[in-house]
């Protein structure tokens, strides 16, 4: 079953002249192993959910087994979506249920598999990851990081699907387990055909069949590993860097020690080195240990690159992207928190309708402010909120009086919830300007400064970082929220738009999400015990 991409397509959300994936095309047989290699922010991840059906297309087409993944513009073939499985960056982190076995039904639902089926695969999905020990009936969240992690990949295959699509498997591995991941790949791919998305690329190379080069969203090369190997400078060009084992090897090739420039084993160059010395008898000559020296600096060379040019996507801090910026970009942190209080202020002493619509055109008229990509943001930031808000207003109206079934509804007590809420909406609306203009170091900067005059009795940097932080925490949860939302898709095999949930996915959706923000909590207050903020109390 062929993979074929042809002239694939990507862009951000907010403007179609900034493709994350721009004319990618390739063609994969199956039964193989293909490494998708590129520096950060290249469009690994993007290409991954892009042949799973997880992210639109703006041009091009994904067919497996030569049928399109996509029937129409936002709508993907289920039939080819149960043909792949995804798993995602940190994969423990998409684990829900209250036990194993769940966490299989869950992922093999779609599928329509008797019990008995559901239980074969997943015994034998454990035993593939060594998890044959753990049973079916405990706690995922019992296990080890490690394990979760194997638990994850292992409900991806289960499904038995003729594509796996990885992205990142390895990340955070320490040496052993990275060998056996290896060892598991040479395995799954004699049932799966694999694409996977790695920094280990050196580890993975030797048993791949293709690799795949990517550099700002556009594919660099597409050849087989050796040829890779004899073409150091593409990974230059990648912004991947040339591997101090692949140096050595340019290096003893370069005086005759190594016949070839595939990735040796360190027991094979000590051996082929002991092997040169004994036959050259006393050792290298001064001419070869100048090329040497010579081929190491040069495959040194290959190996130095910027990290500026290792992202697909504009920095804020690129001169393209301070062209197009507004002047709401350029000032001062202290000056626009000076603004947002006044205005907050202001917006919640006016009452009434009119106050509450003055309160939303302040709002809307700051996003004028921003640039489009910014304002893009923005409206996918505050539609949650407003949903909250009509929510909140109906269940507000509701009324309901034994015996009495006339008047179920209070269409004025709702208006009034709703009118209260509106402007604290607005006050949001107007704080996602103010973060999405500034970065968070500068508004704690800026707070800083405004409260310089009361640094002997208050606690200015907490307050400073704490504000900064608050207003940057509810864009923080829109974000999680999203990623989770694709994990969900890719899961159960959702026909549903991206960033969407359903409401009977909800269980799986919201748990990992608290997880996630119960663990980034703990992160912060770790980073900031390290760096010496601690209640007076604690201190020594």
């Amino acid at each position: 079953m062929p993979l074929t991409v042809e002239g694939l397509r990507v862009v951000q959300e907010a403007s179609a002249d900034k493709p994350i994936v721009d004319g990618v095309s390739f063609h994969l047989q199956d039964r193989s192993l293909t490494l998708l290699i590129g520096a950060t922010g290249s469009g690994k991840t993007t290409l991954l959910r892009a042949i799973s059906g997880l992210v639109e297309l703006a041009e091009g087409k994904v067919c497996y087994d030569d049928k399109p993944l996509w029937i129409k513009p936002g709508k993907a073939d289920r039939t080819q979506l149960l043909r792949q499985a995804i798993s995602f960056q940190f994969p423990e982190h998409q684990l829900f249920a209250n036990s194993i076995a769940k966490e299989f039904a869950y992922s093999l639902k779609p599928y329509r598999l008797d019990r008995k089926e559901r239980l074969l695969r997943s015994e034998a999905a454990m035993c593939d990851v060594n998890l044959s020990n753990v049973s079916l009936n405990g706690s995922p969240f019992a296990l080890s990081g490690g394990q979760k992690r194997r638990l994850a990949v292992a409900t991806a295959l289960s499904t038995r699907t003729p594509w796996l699509l990885l992205d990142e498997p390895s990340a955070g591995m320490d040496g052993r387990s990275l060998h056996q991941l290896k060892e598991h790949m040479c395995q799954w791919k004699q049932a799966h055909s694999i694409v996977m998305a790695t920094h280990d690329w050196e580890t993975f190379l030797p048993i791949a069949d293709r690799v795949l080069l990517i550099a700002n969203g556009r594919l660099l090369a597409d050849l087989q590993p050796d040829a890779l190997l004899e073409q150091p400078e593409l990974l230059q060009q990648a912004g991947v860097g040339c591997p101090a084992s692949l140096r050595v090897t340019h290096a003893l090739q370069q005086v005759g020690i190594v016949s070839s420039s595939k990735l040796y084993a360190p027991e094979e160059l000590a051996e082929s080195i002991l092997h040169a010395h004994a036959n050259a008898g006393s050792g290298l000559s001064a001419a070869s240990a100048t090329d040497a020296s010579w081929s190491s600096g040069e495959c040194a060379d290959l190996h130095t690159y910027h990290s500026d040019e290792t992202s697909s996507e504009p920095s804020d801090n690129s001169s393209d992207n301070q062209v197009q910026r507004k002047w709401v970009y350029r000032q001062l942190a202290g000056l626009k928190w000076l603004m947002y209080t006044t205005l907050s202020f202001v917006i919640l002493f006016m009452n009434g309708w009119w106050g509450a619509g003055i309160a939303m055109l302040l709002a809307c008229g700051s996003f004028m402010l921003l640039t489009k990509q910014d304002v893009r943001q923005g409206i996918r930031l505050s539609r949650p909120l407003l949903y909250f808000i009509l929510i909140a207003g109906t269940i507000s109206g509701l009324r309901w009086t034994s015996g009495d079934w006339t008047s179920i509804f209070d269409l004025q007590e709702a208006m009034l919830t709703v009118r209260r809420m509106s402007r604290f909406f607005a006050i949001t609306l107007i704080g996602f300007v103010f973060t999405l203009s500034t970065s968070t170091a500068e508004m704690k900067r800026g707070l800083e400064r405004a409260l310089r005059w009361g640094e002997r009795v208050l606690p200015i940097e907490m307050i400073s970082l704490a504000a900064a932080l608050i207003l940057r925490f509810v864009p923080l949860i829109v974000n999680e929220a999203q990623r989770f939302s694709v994990i969900t898709a890719a899961r159960g095999k959702k026909l549903v738009k991206q960033g969407k949930v359903r409401l009977r996915d909800v269980h799986v959706f919201v748990i990992p999400l608290l997880l996630s923000l119960f663990q980034m909590v703990e992160d912060f207050i770790t980073a900031m015990e390290i760096k010496g903020h601690r209640p007076k109390g604690e201190r020594k």
